[in-house]
């Protein structure tokens, strides 16, 4: 509550657009302050705070049950549609650790049109070679995906505006590429500071151009680009973090029982067909 609290203080003054990803956080939002959210709904009406990813929390999608995670999509984008009429169309999952072949095919089929993510890129043995690509799942079916190309929490200084855009792998065949700054690592948002720093990058002519558009403008030109981008069929491996599905046995272990006790208390609820 208090990111949000600032952000609808900063919204009175600066142009920009806040990100929000997970259902969770909003129906919190919702239970705990009524009066914020109903300012957060007219945010995200004129394009100001914008819902993101269409899950309920955003998650791991490995080791959970596939039944798990299309739910995580079902429940997330039912509630952004009761509450703000309006689907997520962008995928967003930044800081997980890898993906399985299934999902483009879970994210098409919940609404969404577009992917984000960012971790294949700490790869320590083989570099992921795309920042724009169309990734192929398993079953054929097709998602436009932009990688973050070096962090999702950022300053956005004009020196970083330069890395960053250097760092872009198809800067010269596909030249438009998300950059997302903020507090976004364990929380905190954008600050005064950095959205001075947004208006002093816009108004130098020798940066990259840069401007805060829309989930409509940013999902339109992002398929325009993919249309002439590579093709990655299959897993997304991430080469770092692999440790994080061998610890902590305990809770893994835990959410599996619960994923399979809630799977048969579902069958056993359910009325048999007595045709």
């Amino acid at each position: 509550m208090r990111i949000i609290s600032t952000v609808v203080r900063l919204a009175e003054e600066y142009n920009f657009v806040y990100l929000q990803s997970s259902a969770q956080y909003f129906k919190w939002l919702e239970e705990k302050d009524r009066e914020l959210f109903e300012v957060v709904k007219n945010l995200i009406k004129f394009s100001k705070v914008l819902p993101i990813g269409g899950m309920w929390i955003k998650s791991d999608t490995q080791l959970i049950d596939g039944e798990s995670l299309i739910r995580q999509f079902l429940y997330g984008q039912r509630y952004f549609l009761n509450k703000f009429n309006k689907l997520c169309r962008i995928g967003w999952i930044p800081d997980s650790f890898g993906f399985l072949g299934n999902l483009p095919q879970i994210l098409k089929l919940s609404g969404v049109e577009v992917f984000v993510t960012h971790k294949v890129m700490w790869n320590d043995t083989n570099e992921f070679p795309y920042h724009l690509f169309i990734w192929r799942g398993i079953d054929g079916i097709e998602i436009p995906v932009q990688i973050l190309t070096l962090t999702y929490s950022g300053m956005m200084t004009p020196r970083e505006a330069e890395i960053y855009w250097g760092s872009y792998k198809q800067r010269n065949s596909a030249p438009f590429t998300i950059y997302v700054y903020g507090f976004g690592d364990g929380g905190g948002g954008p600050t005064r500071e950095m959205l001075e720093y947004i208006d002093l990058v816009i108004s130098m002519p020798r940066l990259p151009a840069v401007a805060h558009v829309s989930e409509e403008e940013y999902v339109r030109k992002l398929k325009e680009y993919a249309q002439g981008a590579p093709r990655w069929s299959g897993e997304l491996y991430a080469e770092i973090h692999r440790g994080t599905y061998t610890t902590n046995i305990l809770v893994k272990e835990l959410m599996a029982r619960a994923e399979i006790a809630l799977k048969e208390a579902e069958v056993f609820y359910c009325p048999p067909d007595l045709g």
